[in-house]
């Protein structure tokens, strides 16, 4: 088998796990209450992200012969993430539009109640709780196509940028007597 078929069905193959292990901690929370979904718990699924992808990186070099240039790295990195990001998209269109319809609404619930008792902690007078609270509630927090496919593009070019610091923590090229000596695998 062509080691960048190999390399690429071995990173399609990741990217689609990650994407199931995400759905099923995404769906954990919200099961869990909307409190847990929309609150720093959702940070699970990003970071359980993070470390799958750097984990699956070092598998890669691991598949490559211990070693794996910067741009294949990349490649294959960034391969993960769009997979991950396209599927986590699905989802939350599926979950917006067949799961829970009134999502976006009971979120827009939960941050309002979230926002009134950060600022009472903080001791916020009452008339500034309820301009806070009327903004909020101005605010249109509902479910949105084009809101969605902004956020995808949005989350490509960011995990272009982690997948680049990523393919530099990774890559290893070969050397021979002192000298780099590329791979000559196309990437």
């Amino acid at each position: 088998m062509d080691d960048n078929k190999h390399l690429q069905d071995f990173s399609i193959k990741n990217g689609i796990i990650i994407s199931l292990v995400n759905i099923v901690l995404i769906l954990i929370l919200y099961i869990m209450g909307l409190s847990y979904f929309g609150g720093f718990s959702r940070l699970i699924p990003y970071l359980t992200t993070i470390i799958l992808v750097l984990v699956i990186g070092f598998r890669l070099r691991k598949l490559n012969g211990g070693f794996i240039e910067f741009k294949q790295a990349l490649k294959y990195i960034f391969l993960i993430f769009i997979i991950i990001e396209v599927s986590f998209t699905m989802f939350d269109i599926l979950m917006n539009k067949v799961i829970d319809p009134n999502l976006a609404q009971k979120m827009k619930q939960v941050a309002i109640q979230k926002s009134v008792g950060w600022m009472e902690k903080f001791n916020a007078p009452q008339d500034r709780i309820d301009e806070a609270v009327k903004q909020m509630e101005a605010k249109d927090f509902s479910f949105k196509f084009s809101t969605v496919f902004l956020s995808l593009g949005i989350w490509i070019i960011v995990d272009f940028f982690i997948a680049l610091i990523f393919s530099a923590i990774i890559k290893r090229p070969k050397i021979f007597d002192g000298e780099i000596v590329s791979d000559k695998i196309s990437t």
